[in-house]
C-alpha cells in the first residue's frame, strides 16, 4: 500500500511545477514539466474519483503542464494542427464514443460478468484520451517545434539521464527497493527485475523496461552533446556519454542494447535526411501492423525456430507471446473498426471467467480495444511527422540557408525510430501512458513550423549537418 509521503508527492506536484515554470524559459519549463513528474513521482499511486479517470502521475502532470502553458499557447492552439493531425485527433475522440456506444452489451461467463460500456464511462475515457495523447501532442506541436527547442529536449534528456545515475546504480549494487522504501510498496513483479545474476534498476518508473529505454533515451542524447562539445554541470559531453553507456549495459536488456548499438551507427554514418526515411518506412510498417500481421506469421514462426538454437528459454517466450497474438488478434478482428473498449473486453477469458490472454505488445492492445479508427488516430499522430519532415528535407536540401548542426534533431528521431520497433513486442509504453503521451508530445516537434522564418531556419538546420 502506499504511504502518506506517496500521496503528498502526488498532491505537492502543482506547487513544485509552479516554481519551475516560474523561474525557467518557457522551452525548458515545457519539458521539464513533462519528464520530472514521470521521473520522480510514485508509480500506481493514484486518487480514484467516482466517474472520472484516476488522478495518478499520469493525469496530474498534463493537467498541469496544460494549465501552466495555456496562456502561451491558447484557445486557438487548440484547432491549428495541419488537416490530417485534426483528423486524427477526431479518430481518436470521436472513434472513443462509437466504441462506447457500440460495446453496450456484456461479456457473460459461466461465473460472473463484465460489465457493458455506458455513457457515463465516455468521462473517463475522453478525459484519459486528452491527458495521455492530446496534451503532450498540444505542447510538442505549439512550444517544442523549433531547432532551439529540439537542442534544449537533447541536453535535459542527458542531464536528467545523469541524475538518474546514483539511484539506478545504488538499485544495481542493493536491488531495486527504493520506490518501496520511499513510497511503501514496489510497483511490479520483483522476479522480472533480476538478470544475469543480479538486478535492474526500477526506480520510480516501476519496471526495469522503462529504465533502460530512458537511459538508451539519455545516452543518445549525450552523444550528440559530446558530438558538439557541450558539457553538462562540471562533466564534459565525452564523459557523460561514456557514463550513460555503461549505465545501458548495467540495465541488462538486451532489446535496449540493440537500440543503442544501431542508433548510434545510424548517427555516425547515415545523414538525417535518410534516418528519416527509415524512421517514415518504419512508421509505416507500424500503421499497417495489424494488416500484415497474419501474413508474416510463417516468417515469426521460422525466427523464433532460429532463436531456440541459441536460447531456448527465449524462444518459448517469443512463441508463447505469438500465440497470445494470434488469440488476440482473432478477436479484435470480430469488431475491426472500434474495438472491444475498455475493462478489459478485449482480452480472452475461459468459461469461468478467468483470463487467459497476455498482452504484450503496444499495437495488439490498442487495436484490440479501440479498433482501426483508434489505432490509426493514435499512431497516426506518432508516426506521420517524422514522414512529413523526410519530404521537407528533400526540398529544403536544395535551399541556400544557413548552415547549421542537425544532429539534435535526427537523435531525437533515432529515439523515436527505437519506440517505433519496441511497439511491437513490448507493452510499457502502454502500462505507463505518459511516457507513450511524450513521444507523441516529441513526434509533433518535427511537423512544420506555421511560423515561415522559424521553419526554414529548422529545415537547413536539419538538411544542412
Amino acid at each position: 500500500m502506499p504511504n502518506i509521503f506517496a500521496y503528498a508527492m502526488l498532491l505537492l506536484w502543482p506547487l513544485i511545477a509552479l516554481r519551475l515554470k516560474r523561474k525557467l524559459p518557457l522551452v525548458d519549463s515545457v519539458i521539464l514539466l513533462l519528464m520530472v513528474p514521470y521521473l520522480l513521482l510514485p508509480v500506481k499511486v493514484a486518487i480514484d474519483p467516482p466517474l472520472l479517470p484516476a488522478i495518478d502521475k499520469t493525469f496530474m502532470a498534463a493537467i498541469v503542464a496544460f494549465l501552466f502553458c495555456f496562456k502561451e499557447v491558447g484557445v486557438k492552439g487548440i484547432f491549428t494542427f495541419t488537416t490530417f493531425h485534426n483528423q486524427c485527433i477526431a479518430a481518436i475522440f470521436l472513434g472513443s464514443v462509437a466504441t462506447v456506444f457500440l460495446n453496450g452489451d456484456p461479456l457473460v461467463f459461466d461465473k460472473g460478468f463484465i460489465p457493458a460500456l455506458r455513457v457515463w464511462d465516455l468521462i473517463g475515457v475522453l478525459l484519459g484520451h486528452f491527458t495521455w495523447f492530446f496534451v503532450p501532442f498540444y505542447l510538442g506541436y505549439h512550444l517544442l517545434n523549433t531547432a532551439i527547442a529540439h537542442r534544449r529536449l537533447i541536453y535535459w534528456s542527458a542531464a536528467l539521464g545523469m541524475m538518474y545515475i546514483l539511484p539506478m546504480l545504488w538499485e544495481i549494487r542493493m536491488s531495486p527497493q527504493l520506490h518501496a522504501q520511499i513510497y511503501g510498496f514496489f510497483p511490479h513483479e520483483f522476479g522480472q527485475q533480476m538478470r544475469q545474476g543480479g538486478y535492474r534498476p526500477v526506480v520510480f518508473l516501476g519496471h526495469g523496461l522503462l529504465v533502460a529505454f530512458f537511459t538508451f533515451s539519455a545516452c543518445i542524447a549525450a552523444f550528440v552533446l559530446m558530438k558538439n562539445k557541450i558539457s553538462i554541470w562540471k562533466f564534459s559531453g565525452f564523459q557523460v556519454f561514456w557514463i550513460l553507456f555503461v549505465a545501458v549495459f548495467l540495465c541488462k536488456t538486451m532489446g535496449v542494447l540493440f537500440y543503442l548499438v544501431a542508433g548510434l551507427g545510424l548517427l555516425l554514418l547515415v545523414k538525417p535526411q535518410k534516418q528519416f526515411l527509415m524512421a517514415a518506412i518504419l512508421g509505416v510498417v507500424v500503421l499497417i501492423y495489424p494488416m500484415i500481421r497474419e501474413s508474416i506469421a510463417p516468417e515469426l514462426q521460422s525466427f523464433t525456430a532460429l532463436i531456440k538454437e541459441y536460447n531456448k528459454d527465449r524462444a518459448q517466450s517469443l512463441e508463447f507471446r505469438l500465440n497470445n497474438e494470434d488469440d488476440l488478434q482473432a478477436k479484435a478482428n470480430e469488431r475491426p473498426w472500434f474495438g472491444w473498449g475498455s475493462w478489459g473486453r478485449n482480452q480472452i477469458y475461459d468459461a469461468n471467467g478467468k483470463m487467459t490472454s497476455v498482452t504484450d505488445g503496444v499495437w495488439i492492445i490498442v487495436f484490440g480495444t479501440w479498433g482501426w479508427i483508434g489505432y490509426l488516430g493514435m499512431f497516426g499522430l506518432l508516426c506521420t511527422p517524422l514522414t512529413y519532415w523526410y519530404f521537407f528535407l528533400r526540398r529544403a536540401s536544395k535551399a541556400k540557408f544557413p548552415v547549421e548542426s542537425g544532429d539534435y534533431s535526427a537523435a531525437l528521431g533515432i529515439i523515436l525510430m527505437a519506440n517505433f520497433v519496441d511497439f511491437i513486442p513490448n507493452s510499457s509504453l502502454v502500462s505507463h501512458n505518459f511516457i507513450n503521451g511524450g513521444r507523441f508530445g516529441w513526434a509533433s516537434c518535427f511537423i512544420k513550423s506555421r511560423a515561415p522564418y522559424a521553419n526554414q531556419n529548422h529545415l537547413s538546420l536539419i538538411a544542412n549537418r
